[in-house]
């Protein structure tokens, strides 16, 4: 081996510590970028479930019945309206007569608020659910802003439908319970006498 040779053998060993310096941070750049695949900012995302989530804690603050006194009340009125049309022939006061027929009406009510009263608390159940699940996975980077931007507008209209009949149907129902103590003694009072 000649002396050029050796020298440049030498050059090309010590260099190989300065090209892996230099190449280093081109290492570290291509694997922060593969990295950074799913770095993106979600705090919108977060904010907006945030405000769903809200609704469906409104929605539920908002279901103040108790669904077994309701259905109590229910099972009441069934006994005393079976009792009642089975003696109607008995009643002949026209003005008791039409306080039956709007207690019927308020059973009716009653038996309708109940179901759609349960549905609301299964669905308020499964909101809840299934957006504490979303904002987890906007956490854990597993859905992007924009996965999320195409499903949001259908989630909110989802939860504010929800919202929207939850206070109507509580608002529906105290209407409706004006209307049973109106007439409950009095058909109660027809109940005891055909006993």
């Amino acid at each position: 081996m000649n002396c050029s040779s050796h020298k440049r053998m030498k050059l090309l060993t010590n260099t190989r510590p300065l090209i892996f310096i230099l190449c280093l941070p081109l290492f570290f750049s291509f694997g922060f970028s593969m990295l950074g695949c799913k770095h993106f900012n979600i705090t919108k995302e977060i904010r907006q479930t945030d405000t769903l989530i809200s609704w469906v804690k409104r929605a539920n603050e908002t279901m103040v019945i108790d669904p077994v006194a309701i259905s109590s009340r229910i099972d009441s009125m069934k006994i005393k309206l079976k009792i009642i049309k089975k003696d109607s022939a008995k009643i002949q006061n026209e003005v008791l007569k039409n306080y039956i027929k709007e207690y019927e009406g308020i059973y009716t009510q009653y038996l309708n608020f109940l179901e759609l009263y349960q549905n609301l608390e299964f669905d308020n159940s499964v909101y809840s659910k299934q957006l504490n699940e979303l904002k987890k996975k906007l956490i854990d980077r597993e859905i992007s802003p924009s996965e999320f931007g195409k499903m949001y507008p259908e989630i909110r209209e989802k939860i504010n439908i929800h919202l929207a009949k939850t206070k109507e149907s509580v608002g529906t129902i105290a209407s409706i319970e004006e209307m049973y103590l109106r007439l409950n003694n009095d058909i109660t009072a027809v109940y005891h006498k055909l006993l």
